[in-house]
This record gives structure tokens, sequence and C-alpha cells, in this order.
């Protein structure tokens, strides 16, 4: 298995399988490098982020094909963000009926940190913070 950046040629399996279906805003995001990808043979998930005040990485997607999910592949994307970040935090969140990917945050090393009620249709989300070793 290879985690590394996305690339151009990794557009049409982003938009396929993300929320976001702009192709202009996702290229944006690869010649940015804020799109990390796993493949194993054929990509099998990605990780997209922005740097929010310039630095800090806010992870707004995890997606891994079914078929490949607890195997540590979201890990593996994680520690390469956390690796290549100048960022002591790394934010995340999801919406707070969402149990799995809360027990991951805490998994991994993230706490909870607050809600904000309004911004998502399903109802708040649950913001965490991962405090990085720099």
């Amino acid at each position: 298995m290879n985690i590394r950046y996305a690339k151009e040629k990794d557009l049409d399996y982003i938009i396929k399988c993300g929320h976001v279906k702009d192709r202009k805003i996702i290229m944006n995001k690869i010649k940015n490098k804020e799109f990390i990808v796993a493949e194993d043979k054929d990509l099998i998930g990605f990780l997209m982020f922005q740097n929010i005040w310039e630095i800090i990485p806010y992870i707004e997607m995890i997606y891994v094909e079914k078929r490949f999910r607890k195997k540590g592949i979201a890990r593996k994307m994680l520690e390469m963000l956390e690796k290549n970040t100048k960022a002591k935090v790394i934010i995340s969140s999801c919406v707070w009926n969402e149990k799995e990917p809360q027990a991951w945050h805490k998994k991994l090393g993230f706490e909870k940190k607050g809600y904000i009620d309004g911004i998502q249709p399903e109802g708040r989300e649950v913001f965490f913070v991962k405090k990085l070793n720099k």
C-alpha cells in the first residue's frame, strides 16, 4: 500500500467518492497538497483537508472504500498529514450522532473541544483537536 499526496490523475476518483464535485476546487486542492490518497494498485481512499490560518490542518473528509475499512488506512493517511505539517495541532470534526467517527478520533488521540449548532442539516458539528509533539 502507498500513501501519497494526490495528483491530477486522481481527480475523477476523488469526484466520484467525495462530496465536492467542482473540478476546479479539487484541482486547486491537489495543487496545494490538500489531498492525501491511499492506493493498493488502485486508489482506495483519501483524506481531504485545508489549512486554516495558513498553517493549521482542518480535516474536511476521510473516505476509505468499504472493503478496506478497519485496516488502519485512515490512520496511515493521518500519520502522513501529521508528519508533513508544521502545525502543532490538527483540527477535525464530525456530526454529533456519528458514533464511529467520534470513536476513531478518540482512538487516534483527538480531544473533543466543543460543537457548533446550525452548520450541518444533521445537527451539531463536534470539533476535535489533536496536539502534535512538535
